[in-house]
Parts: structure tokens; sequence; C-alpha cells
């Protein structure tokens, strides 16, 4: 099949550029556009037939005059059943090119058999196309059409594979939420001229019904003539689309779907049926009546590997690579041991959760699988609150039971909106939160009491993140979905997209997911408040875990715009974001009850003085050596043997006593740089590896001067540097500080030590270099 890639622009006011191109020959001409062309676009719609017949010929002077009609004659005469691809620039791209007549040959090459598909929009890579049709027929359009449509489908439903259904509730809500679960094919019925949908609680425009790019066709039934649907469908990420240009009587239109859908049960691909559809056009009225104009099809751009998405038989077989499962981690009993933090991944509402479990299991995956088994447990602990009895009422229709079972699950999985609560184990959850982030009790107490009582914390200190994390997943049971502000980050957002939950901001997306989709509206601002919340489901490393909702967890906020820090309390402390769109239209959405927000950061400019303000404080020794001895079995597995064992033991314990002598001598984020050293001790494997590691990464990181040349030198075990600092006094303070936090006396030990000098270290105890053994290096100093 012989692609002709067409290109039309609009060069000035009145004069049109024409390029066209094969694989081996390219053809450009340059024509003046004719006055009054305007009206007789409309007349043509209209299906005025000398209007329409005048259009022909100046489409066809336009598109094939001069040396691009040479060239798409030549294909011709070779391969009669090319495909022309046309794109265009918006002011030029609705015309119905179709219907152009050759000048030459006084032909219509597209009535010959000439395939034409306009490209336009963005292309994508479809995700698992969900095995399932919906045809869209409000009540408007009839009971009878509603039939015509399912015995036209039936056909394609047995030879494809897949169930092709109507859509249970045909009205705004209720027709989101269905198509929002993907489709391959979805076809629409009661389309008006203005391009808006009769749906049964009222008009809305085709492309806020929820169509987008989890559906690959879409076909636009119907008589009446409204291009710019079929285009805003393509633009709202519909794969292929196939729309009206030209008013049909009842008769016509419906032969057109019956050979449309004929021709893709047998394999075609959408330009193909569509070919077939203007053959029997025009063998059933004629040529000179321009009917077969009437289907227009769209397409997004060629896929990787593949041709454009109309090009491609039908149903697809273009599918995304499954994705990676992480191994699970191998277990053993280790109870002293605190467990790792884990950051979910993006979690999903509960029906796209349960949507895709089930087609997974119907793929006929192995039921063994550590994915199926961890989805299949997940599945177990959402549907706990269910009631057992659901069976569908006896009168319902086959067809109609699976809808009535998916809304029983989603009443099911909701949950009413209520305050945050204290759970009821709160004791057990704050000591494995505290241990997880290697924090004290103390801070995890304080931060959940905060949470408690307000919808927006500040958190300081070393370890905050950690923390916030384990608080608001563990002890909460909520996502953190972490946002690092900077000079272009969008904090607030604002409704952006074809459906109600779509924003452009962090805080608005946030909001959204917490909140039922079929019952989220922010474009109405005078409507009530949404009464239901929907559970999500994220991925962690242990396996699916039901989530209550979603938090926001906000770093560098002193980055942020001006004002955008304000605005957003000013939301949490009204319970409701409001503001204007991109279009200026007024919008609002809810804060949930339970909903917070973690500000990280030791300076938080312009805090409200509702927000209460947490300082993080680091844990006993055993819990940081804890935390530390989790790393290294999560990144290595568990040890060995004793002698492994008991290397990890020290290598945990020189990080403990490096992150703390570094603390005494200047402000540095302990936990990042622990991590770091960690990671680099354990991707050396050496014995001097730990040692390599403090110096490449702390000793960059402490201030110039006298601490950091101690520092230094005490990682590499250079005494008499080390010594040569000490005796200048500019070390004392911060050795000082150290030995008062590792052995508190009361008594401050900075003018001691300044007065008795380094023979003083020898009786205290805590300091290890990593490469001396102390007391050793101690009494060098002394000596020395």
């Amino acid at each position: 099949m012989t692609e002709v890639r067409f290109t039309i622009e609009r060069i000035q006011p009145d004069r049109l550029r024409v390029h066209a191109s094969t694989a081996d020959h390219t053809a450009e001409a340059t024509h003046p556009l004719p006055d009054g062309l305007a009206d007789l676009l409309a007349e043509a719609r209209g299906g005025g037939v000398a209007a329409t017949r005048f259009l022909a010929d100046i489409l066809g002077g336009l598109l094939l005059g001069d040396a691009p009609g040479s060239l798409l004659r030549g294909v011709l005469a070779t391969d009669p059943l090319a495909v022309a691809v046309l794109e265009a620039e918006p002011a030029c791209a609705l015309w119905p090119w179709e219907l152009a007549r050759d000048p030459v040959t006084q032909r219509h090459p597209v009535a010959d058999g000439l395939g034409l598909v306009r490209q336009a929009g963005l292309g994508q890579l479809p995700g698992r196309l969900p095995p399932r049709g919906v045809l869209v027929v409000p009540a408007a359009a009839g009971a009878a059409r509603l039939e015509a449509l399912v015995a036209a489908t039936r056909g394609l439903a047995r030879k494809a594979g897949f169930e092709i259904t109507p859509a249970d509730h045909p009205a705004g809500p209720a027709l989101r939420r269905d198509l929002a679960l993907g489709a391959l094919l979805v076809h629409c019925e009661g389309l008006g001229a203005d391009g808006r949908l009769e749906l049964d609680d009222g008009r809305v425009p085709i492309d806020r019904i929820g169509l987008d790019g989890s559906a690959w066709l879409a076909v636009i039934g119907g008589a009446e003539a409204a291009p710019e649907a079929a285009l805003a469908l393509r633009h709202a990420g519909v794969q292929a689309v196939i729309g009206r240009q030209v008013e049909l009587d009842a008769h016509a239109a419906a032969s057109t779907d019956r050979e449309l859908y004929r021709a893709l049960a047998a394999g075609a691909s959408p330009v193909e049926a569509v070919r077939r559809a203007r053959r029997s056009l025009v063998a059933s009225h004629g040529v000179e009546r321009f009917l077969w104009a009437a289907p227009l099809l769209w397409s997004a751009p060629a896929l990787p590997g593949a041709g454009a998405p109309a090009t491609l038989a039908f149903p697809p077989r273009v599918t995304l690579p499954p994705a990676e499962v992480e191994p699970p981690v191998r277990e053993r009993p280790a109870p002293l041991l605190a467990a790792p933090v884990t950051d979910a991944s993006p979690p999903v509402p509960a029906p796209i959760f349960v949507r895709d479990t089930v087609r997974l299991l119907r793929a006929g995956i192995d039921p063994l699988d550590p994915e199926v088994e961890a989805r299949v447990a997940a599945l177990r602990a959402l549907g706990g609150g269910l009631e057992p009895d659901l069976v569908a009422p006896a009168d319902l229709p086959a067809e109609q039971r699976t809808g009535w079972l998916a809304d029983r699950l989603v009443d099911g999985v909701g949950r009413p909106d209520l305050p945050l609560l204290r759970p009821g184990d709160a004791d057990a959850r704050l000591r494995r939160a505290a241990s997880r982030a290697a924090t004290s009790e103390t801070s995890a107490r304080r931060l959940a009491n905060a949470l408690i009582a307000s919808r927006a914390v500040a958190l300081q200190g070393d370890g905050g993140r950690a923390l916030a994390t384990a608080i608001g997943t563990d002890f909460f049971g909520f996502h953190l979905e972490h946002v690092a502000c900077g000079p272009g980050s969008n904090l607030i957002g604002a409704p952006c997209g074809d459906l109600p939950q779509q924003g452009d901001g962090w805080l608005f997306r946030s909001l959204a997911l917490n909140w039922r989709r079929d019952e989220l509206d922010p474009g109405h601002p005078s409507e009530p408040r949404p009464r239901t919340r929907m559970r999500l489901l994220g991925r962690q490393i242990e396996g699916w875990r039901v989530l209550l909702g979603t938090w926001l967890l906000i770093s560098g906020v002193e980055f942020a715009a001006p004002g955008e820090l304000q605005r957003l309390l000013a939301a949490l402390e009204d319970g409701a974001l409001t503001g204007f769109d991109a279009r200026g239209a007024p919008f609002r959405i809810a804060v949930p009850a339970d909903y917070r927000v973690i500000l990280l950061g030791d300076e938080v400019p312009g805090l409200a003085p509702w927000v209460p303000v947490v300082r993080v404080q680091r844990a006993g020794p055993d819990v940081r050596m804890a935390r530390w001895l989790t790393r290294l079995e999560q990144r290595s597995g568990p040890a060995g043997d004793a002698v492994e064992e008991a290397a990890r033991l020290q290598l945990a314990e020189h990080i403990d006593a490096a992150l703390a002598f570094a603390g005494a001598l200047a402000p540095l984020p302990l936990d990042s740089l622990g991590e770091a050293m960690l990671a680099f001790a354990v991707e050396c494997g050496a014995p001097g590896g730990l040692d390599e590691a403090l110096s490449v990464f702390l000793a960059p990181r402490l201030p110039a001067g006298p601490p950091r040349h101690a520092m230094r030198a005490w990682l590499l075990g250079d005494r008499q540097a080390l010594l040569a600092a000490a005796r200048d006094g500019r070390l004392l303070p911060g050795i000082a500080a150290y030995l008062d936090q590792v052995d508190p006396t009361g008594v401050p030990r900075v003018e001691t030590l300044a007065e008795l000098g380094p023979a003083a270290w020898v009786t205290e105890s805590g300091l290890d270099a990593p490469g001396l053994p102390a007391p050793a290096f101690l009494r060098q100093l002394a000596g020395g």
C-alpha cells in the first residue's frame, strides 16, 4: 500500500502551499484562494448539490493542481488503493478535501478508491487496550437506533473476541466514569451540528464525555455533519476517529454504519473500512449526490515501528510490553532490625485497580506470578467491607449485569468524608514508624498529634522526609506525594483537560485524586461538597497496598513563587480551593476532611500562625544502628555467615559514629550523607571502602577552614594534622559539643577542654576514628 503525504499551509491570507511526497519523489505548488469559500463550505455541509459540485472543483484545483496532482496520478496508476495522509493547519484542516475533483481526469480520486487519512494532534504509545466496545446511544437517538447498532456490531464482537455493549447510563458523570476505563471501540449517536451530544441529562460537547487516549477508535454516527467534533476527539487523544462532514438521511447513515462494522469484523483497517463504506454509498446514491464524502477519518501520527493507527488492522495488536515487576525482597527473621522506608509508586483509584486486575486474570496469566498474587491479596483487603450478597436483579439484561456489579463495587470501596482519626493501635504504629525513620518516638508522636489537629504541619530537622513518610503511610495509611519546589513548579493549579479530575498543579491534582470521579465537578462552584471518598492502591516493594487517600509532602518551600504558599494554606484553612482556570471560568474543589500537607524545611517563609511546627529528634543509638543494618540487608541481602554479620555491625557502628562526629562540627544533612556513605562502602567492597567513602562524601561537604581539615585528617587517620588542629584550639568547641551529646553531665566542656588541651581526650569515650580504634589515636595525640 503506497502512501502519499500532503502538507497544506497558508503562506498568505489568500494563498495556499501544497507539498506532496512519496518515498522517492516530492512536488509542490502554490494557489490563490477564491472568494466566498466560507459560504460554499456551509452550503455543501448542508447538502446543497450545486454548491458541493462547485466546491469540489475548487478543492481539486488546490490539492491536485500542477505538480502534486501529477505525482498522485502516477501513484494511482500503479496502486489504485493508495493512501493519502493529509496534514493541514487548523484554518483549513476541516475543509472537505475528500470532495476534490482532479482537474485533469475530471474524476474524484477518493470516490474511486483513494484512502484519505487526515493527521492531527500528538502521537502516543497506547497502553494495554481494554477488550471492549461501548455504544453511546442516548434516549434522544431512539431505541430503534440502539437495536440497529447492536445488530451491526454483533459480528465484529464475535470475530474480534471482545464484548460490545451499550453504555449503562448515557448521562454525564456515569458516562465519564464508564469511558474512563478505556475501550477499543466507542460509537456515539445523537450528535448535533454544533458538536454537542444530546445525553440524557443535557447537551454536552463530545470532547467532554470522557474519551481520551484510552480509546482506540471512535465512530461518530448519525446524520448530522459535525467535522469539528471528530477533530476534537483526535485532540483529546483518541487514536483514530471516523466522523461526518456531509449530512446524510437516516437510511444512508444506517447503511454506512453497517458497512463500516462489516469491514472491521473482517479485520480491515479503519481506512479500508471507510473506503468500503464510500463504495456502498456510491453504489446506492451515485457520485453526483456526493454522499460518499460524508465519512472523514482522523488519525494520530505513526507509532514507532508501525504505521499510523488508522492504517493498522482492527482490532490493533499494538500494546506496550508488560511493566517490570520488582523482585520480592528475601525475608529473614530479624526482630532487632527496623523495616526499610520505601516510597510507594503513584497510587491509582480502586476502580482502575480492579479493572486492571480483572483484565490481567482474564488474560490467562499464571496465578503463581508474584504480581498476580500481590494484586489478589490487595483485592481481598479492598473487598473486606463489601456486602456479601451481590446478586444482580433478575430482570436486568445480560449486558447490563456487569455494569450493575461494577456500580455496587464502586459504592462498596468508597468511604464517607470524615475527619482524620487516630488509629486504634496508635502506640504500636508509632513505635514502628519511629523505627522506620530512625527518629525518636517523641518526634513521631508530636507529628501524629499535630496532623490530627491541623491541615498543615511544618517539619524541621534532619530526617524529616523519612519521618513524614513513615507517619503518613504506616500510621495513618495515606500515600505522600513528594513535591520539590522550584522557580517553575506549579504548586496550586487549576482544572485543565477534558475530565473534571484533570488539573495542572500539585494541590489540585492531589485533591482531585481523593474524591470519587463521578461526584467531582469543579466547574460548578455552587454544587454541594462531594460525599464519598475513594480508596487508592499503591505499588510498594512488598506488594500492593490499600491506601485511604493521598497527601502532599512539600520541600524547598522557600523557592516557591511569591504568595503561592500563602494561597495553599488559605485553601486548606477555608476547606476549598477556588479560582479561575485558563479559560477564565470559575472553579471550586473541596478539601477532604482528612487531607494534610507537610512542609519540610528549617525556614518556612510566610508560615500561618495556625500551622504547628514539629522538630525532629534523633533516635537512640540502638535504633540508628538497626536502621543502617536494615539498609545493608536491603542492598545486599541477608548476611551469609557470622563473620559477614559482624563486619556489617562494625560498618554500621562506624557510619553512626562518623555522622555524630560530623554533626558536631557543622550542620550537615546526616540522613542523606549516611545513605551516600553506605552506598559507596557497599559498592567498593574493600576493607578500606568505608574510610574512602567517608573522605569522598563527607570531607567536601564540611565548611572550609579548620573543621574541614580536621575532619579529613580524622577520616584518613592523619594524627599529626589532627593534633595540629587541636593545638590551635579551633577544633575543641566542636569536640566538646560532641562529647556533651554522647555523655551529658550538665557541665559545659568547652572551657575545660580549652584549658587542659588534647591530653584530656584520653579519658573521654566515644571518639573512634574509622582508620584507628579508640583510644589508640587519642593516646597518640596526647603523647604528641
